[in-house]
């Protein structure tokens, strides 16, 4: 980590239509996390606000992290989404507002087996949290996706005499690899070449004849 973690801040206003076409009304979403950087293994953990200014019940509300890796070559480019993990949340009841002290709390588990976030010319991977509430097949779900960005596990400081930046408190830790000591180790060194001859005065090169040549 180079940047101590920023608070996690978003909202999001959804008009909700049936069919596409008859207004319902509006959601409010608003979400808060401590910070905005995790390491595979942590849990993310979320307040959540929702006013709910429809007459519908949000009977599916949900949270998932989607990875996202970019793939270009060739002036092509390549885009591969998978949803990593997925929990569900009690359900919305219709003119319901969740905000203060009513707001829901969320935990969200990362699996350990998760690849950091990475920024390269040819493969990228970005990782998203997403909160969605949907009302049944026939209206639009309301949806708010906040980027995550996830580090690799660092391994015990003490492995490499220094300490991590005083703002770094990761959950989670990769575990120290045991190295064996006391097997002798063979140098094999090489001579050291000598330097070449240095050349000589150039010689003069006769001018070629040709038979016949006038």
């Amino acid at each position: 980590m180079i940047r101590p973690p920023s608070e996690l801040t978003a909202e999001r206003v959804t008009n909700v239509r049936m069919c596409c076409l008859w207004g319902q009304g509006m959601v409010i979403i608003r979400v808060r996390a401590v910070k905005d950087a995790f390491v595979a293994g942590e849990t993310v953990l979320m307040l959540l606000e929702i006013e709910n200014h429809t007459n519908l019940a949000f009977n599916d509300v949900s949270v998932s992290v989607e990875r996202i890796v970019n793939l270009m070559a060739s002036g092509s480019q390549h885009t591969v989404t998978d949803r990593i993990t997925k929990q569900k949340f009690p359900g919305l009841p219709k003119s319901t507002t969740y905000v203060s002290e009513n707001a829901r709390r969320m935990a969200l588990q990362l699996p350990i087996s998760l690849v950091p976030t990475t920024s390269g010319g040819l493969i990228k991977c970005s990782y998203q949290a997403c909160l969605e509430l949907s009302a049944g097949l026939l209206t639009n779900n309301a949806r708010l996706v906040v980027p995550l960005t996830i580090y690799a596990a660092p391994p015990p400081h003490e492995a490499y005499s220094m300490a991590p930046p005083a703002f770094w408190h990761p959950q989670m830790v990769a575990p120290a690899v045991e190295v064996a000591v006391g097997v002798p180790v063979v140098t094999m060194q090489s001579p050291i070449p000598s330097a070449p001859p240095e050349p000589g005065p150039a010689k003069g090169m006769p001018n070629p004849t040709y038979a016949g040549a006038i």
